[in-house]
């Protein structure tokens, strides 16, 4: 008989940078003054989790799984760590680990899956999720899990009938309707896409991942405000950093831009998309030669990048190189 293991819903919390240190710090109080509470000390271990803070997050879910005697639902808590951190090997590792461990319970299964969704296996996952959905129809981390299978694979009615039935199971988690969201942004139906990332959002104001989904498709004041808060909520996060980046320079910040950019080739040498909005700042700024060397590094990266070829072609043509700059432009014009 296939073990039925409940499963905890994660709650982000967020926010401003203020806010967010904060509560942290409410959190840790409350955890320092209940060492043997294990939900007071779940909550400071998702808290970080939300934080991207991975290796706090870690240790202290680590902690609450030993207060609640090593628990099914405690272990895999602590594997949303690494599922978080999108590492596919040390993912797969601990879920086998799991597996062999509690071979009966469905979060097993689950746990397999999610880790092949992190390496973007979509086929891989599913004979898994398809094994829980035999025996609960209605487990709801299976459910959002296949949708993202599908939707991974490019299966857009499929994924969707998943999202729709993890709804019935659960029609106020926001995790149902962020899914719904990705799923429409990426088949093209934006005015859909957005309405549930509205919806997604309203249950959960503080996600970081919402907020982040949803400037996506937005423009002017309104994406700023999200992603200034996602780059608040969830520490040290690239992808929403660089949005935020492209933001400012969009709304004429072009020195925040560079801030923002440069703090992420930091940690990511080599991420082009980074180099590109350095670069543009730094042409608004007239800084041409840094503007130029960060170009040169995105078309080298990224050759058919249109935004780092036009600036270039605008920085040969600022510096008087004007053969350089024709040609420049042609092969931008070729790219678009």
């Amino acid at each position: 008989m296939l073990k039925i293991c409940s499963v905890m819903v994660l709650v982000l919390v967020a926010g401003t940078v203020s806010a967010q240190e904060t509560e942290l710090a409410e959190l840790r109080a409350q955890a320092k003054a209940a060492p043997r509470d294990a939900e007071v000390q779940a909550k400071l271990g998702f808290a970080y989790l939300a934080a991207g803070r991975w290796n706090k997050a870690e240790r202290q879910l680590k902690a609450t799984a030993r207060l609640k005697g090593k628990s099914p639902e405690a272990l895999y808590d602590v594997i949303r760590v690494k599922l978080a951190e999108g590492d596919h090997r040390a993912s797969r590792a601990a879920c086998v680990r799991f597996s062999k461990d509690h071979p009966d319970c469905v979060l097993a299964d689950v746990c397999m899956a999610r880790a092949f969704l992190v390496w973007r296996r979509a086929s891989l996952a599913l004979p898994y999720l398809e094994k829980v959905l035999a025996k609960d129809a209605d487990n709801l981390e299976a459910l959002l899990a296949l949708g993202e299978a599908h939707r991974m694979s490019g299966q857009r009615e499929k994924s969707e009938k998943a999202y729709r039935r993890a709804f019935l199971a659960r029609p106020d988690d926001a995790r149902v309707h962020l899914g719904l969201g990705r799923l429409y942004a990426v088949f093209q139906e934006p005015d859909r896409a957005r309405e549930s990332l509205r919806t997604a959002l309203s249950k959960n104001p503080s996600s970081p991942e919402i907020q982040l989904e949803l400037a996506r498709l937005l423009q002017g004041g309104e994406r700023l405000n999200l992603l200034q808060q996602a780059v608040a909520g969830r520490h040290g996060w690239d992808d929403a950093i660089v949005l935020l980046a492209e933001s400012l320079l969009l709304a004429g910040k072009a020195e925040e831009a560079v801030k923002y950019g440069v703090g992420v080739l930091k940690r990511a040498k080599t991420r082009a998309d980074a180099h590109s909005v350095v670069g543009r700042a730094r042409l608004a700024l007239g800084d041409l030669k840094r503007a130029e060397k960060a170009l040169l590094r995105v078309i080298k990266l990224v050759p058919n990048d249109y935004k780092a070829a036009l600036a270039l072609a605008a920085v040969y043509g600022k510096t008087e190189r004007t053969d350089e700059a024709l040609e420049q432009y042609r092969k931008t014009a070729d790219l678009d």
